[in-house]
């Protein structure tokens, strides 16, 4: 029994001993729940997101705190009175932190809040997506479709780029006071964005990765189907999780990257 708690003591010891490391930047846990936390330096706090993986909720934080031992996010919401007084809401995800290093840290949830949307887990390893890339992708075809913005004017996309890096889009156009107008193109991505779009999959999760059905507000719906490894992996949503935004963006840069292509009078049909 003294050798245990002497064990404890020296643990503690040498926890409180430890730097203070500052958290910054993305981390994710094996179920890809996501935490985001951005430094504000001119209002010295910090800003970020809470992506609860099972759940499908992103949090957008308002505040984050860390200290040595604990790291406290904050949403602050206000009732949608039209007229004041406006009633203040304060949403509380807590958590205390087990260990920390440079690339990854330790938590074991204690506010009712993220106890409940991280499944009352005791604790969770977060680290940087840069600590387990896949290398053994071996792609097929992607198939990549974004919507028409709910509130506003933007071009929807069709595309699919194969393994040789051929790419077909069709593009609808969208602008204001006139008909939505289609058109087509074919070509070849650049040695750039063969390069970011591999980088992108290898950091995607895709052996884990699912879309929760977020279907909600005036977001374009999204859509990826990717053939690699002989499988399928179909995703589809408006909030996509944290994890994948680096991939769709990589996409929509591709699609949006049309005027690189040569304008062909066909007809593309993409799976749906």
């Amino acid at each position: 029994m003294k050798r245990i708690l002497l064990y404890v003591v020296l643990i503690f010891w040498q926890y409180s001993c430890s730097p203070f490391i500052k958290l910054e930047g993305r981390y994710f846990s094996d179920r890809l729940d996501g935490i985001e936390i951005i430094p504000v330096e001119k209002r010295k706090i910090e800003i970020g997101r809470i992506d609860f993986q099972k759940a499908g909720l992103i949090i957008e934080a308002n505040y984050i705190k860390q200290t040595r031992h604990k790291l406290k996010i904050r949403q602050i919401r206000h009732s949608g009175n039209l007229r004041p007084p406006y009633k203040k809401f304060v949403d509380k995800y807590d958590f205390r932190f087990i260990y920390t290093t440079d690339d990854s840290f330790m938590v074991s949830p204690i506010s009712k809040q993220s106890k409940a949307y991280l499944d009352n887990r005791d604790s969770i390893v977060f680290k940087t997506k840069y600590l387990t890339p896949d290398r053994a992708i071996d792609l097929q075809k992607i198939i990549y479709h974004s919507g028409f913005c709910g509130n506003g004017y933007c071009d929807a996309y069709d595309m699919q780029v194969d393994k040789n890096g051929e790419v077909k889009v069709t593009v609808h156009h969208n602008r204001p006071n006139t008909s939505i107008t289609t058109e087509s193109f074919k070509g070849k991505m650049t040695v750039d964005d063969s390069d970011k779009l591999q980088r992108a999959l290898r950091y995607a999760q895709l052996n884990i990765l699912a879309w929760p059905p977020r279907m909600c507000c005036d977001l374009p719906m999204q859509t990826i189907i990717i053939y690699y490894n002989n499988q399928c992996l179909y995703l589809k949503a408006m909030y996509l999780p944290m994890v994948s935004e680096e991939l769709d963006g990589v996409l929509g840069r591709i699609a949006a990257g049309y005027g690189n292509y040569k304008k062909v009078d066909e007809i593309f049909e993409f799976e749906e």
